[in-house]
């Protein structure tokens, strides 16, 4: 399987026909073709891929001879050799969790990838409504996902939920075609539209199963109920899915330039002023999904062999994002979170779209 994102990276996956790699597939359903050229990376997923030597705690990573590898909580590992990232395979147990190749492996290496290409991966959700791309920014947990969701549920295309690419000329492509959501998410989704609450004993089961799966290693079935118990239970509150599961009727936009971005400001927090975006959209991404973590393994592993940095330094993705908002309409917005903001900034987004197809310079 191939495809491409952001009509720069070429990606192939070989071995699909197992459980990671047809979540990987999923997920990439739907993504550009390739473009011309060669592939610049190769995942290939293969039965039995376990960690080579000691982890660097306190995350389950240490470094191999191109790279690093990375674990999920039964150990199926991926191997990722940063050093000749378009050279060699990037090789991923058959078996790994979901949740985990998607956070720890496949965005890492794309966020790698992409920057080498003159790409940046940026926190965020982003659909395309009436063919005007529009992106909604703000910390981790804030409700970008609902307010995505609501702006799909009306009918919009989908560019990302989590990650977008954005160019330096701003121009706004697709990484993936998975949605991630939570309980309150899903039942946000369905008809009585309740969006629901945490539940505090499912994380304290899933912590019970995966301590008993890695106890009780010896004891093959004991330890595969343990694991099954484990992330049934987990998938139950917390999942990832591709976007037809979701949305049937939804498609994934096309790459353009971006016209609208739209920030959150959770109550109590100051809106940020215009020219504080870029730093806010830098910040967001700086401490995701252990990329500091997994430049330090390498660099700590294999000292002086990384001429560039594997990931984008703050000062570097802000200059970048502030480059490629140039021209863009920026919109901040307090947002509490309820039901009711969720469909109000939805129909302020959807207002600023009809503005721009009268050619208004302004939209309220």
């Amino acid at each position: 399987m191939r495809f491409s994102i952001a009509g720069r990276l070429n990606v192939r996956y070989e071995g699909i026909d197992c459980p990671a790699g047809r979540w990987a597939a999923r997920i990439a359903g739907g993504m550009e073709p390739p473009v011309e050229g060669p592939d610049h990376i190769t995942i290939e997923f293969r039965p039995g891929v376990k960690p080579q030597g000691r982890s660097l705690p306190p995350i389950n990573l240490g470094p191999t001879m191109n790279g690093i590898w990375v674990a999920d909580h039964l150990d199926r590992a991926a191997w990722i050799p940063f050093h000749n990232l378009f050279k060699e395979s990037i090789v991923v147990d058959s078996k790994m969790d979901s949740r985990f190749f998607t956070n720890w492996v496949f965005y890492p290496v794309m966020r790698a990838g992409l920057w080498s290409e003159g790409v940046s991966l940026y926190r965020g959700a982003s659909a395309s409504v009436d063919g005007h791309r529009v992106a909604i920014s703000a910390w981790t947990a804030t409700g970008k996902s609902r307010i995505l969701f609501e702006l799909l549920r009306r009918g919009h295309e989908h560019i990302g939920d989590d990650w977008f690419s954005l160019t330096n000329d701003g121009v706004i492509a697709p990484v993936g075609s998975q949605v991630d959501f939570r309980d309150e998410q899903r039942r946000y989704l369905s008809p009585s539209r309740w969006p629901g609450r945490r539940s505090i004993i499912r994380p304290l089961i899933v912590k019970a199963a995966r301590w008993g799966a890695r106890t009780t290693r010896r004891r093959a079935n004991l330890s595969t109920g343990f694991e099954k118990l484990a992330d049934a239970t987990w998938k139950a509150g917390w999942q990832k899915s591709d976007l037809n599961s979701m949305f049937p009727t939804t498609s994934i936009a096309e790459p353009g330039p971006l016209e609208i971005l739209v920030v959150l400001a959770s109550p109590g927090v100051q809106i940020p002023a215009p020219d504080d975006i870029p730093e806010l959209m830098a910040a967001c991404v700086a401490g995701e999904y252990g990329f500091a973590e997994m430049e330090a393994a390498y660099r700590f592993s294999k000292p002086g062999k990384l001429d560039a940095p594997l990931f984008p330094r703050f000062e570097a993705n802000r200059d970048f994002v502030a480059r490629a908002l140039e021209g863009t309409r920026i919109i901040t917005v307090p947002f509490p979170g309820s039901i009711d903001d969720v469909e109000a900034v939805a129909n302020v987004i959807e207002t600023m779209v009809a503005g721009l197809q009268r050619g208004e310079v302004e939209v309220a």
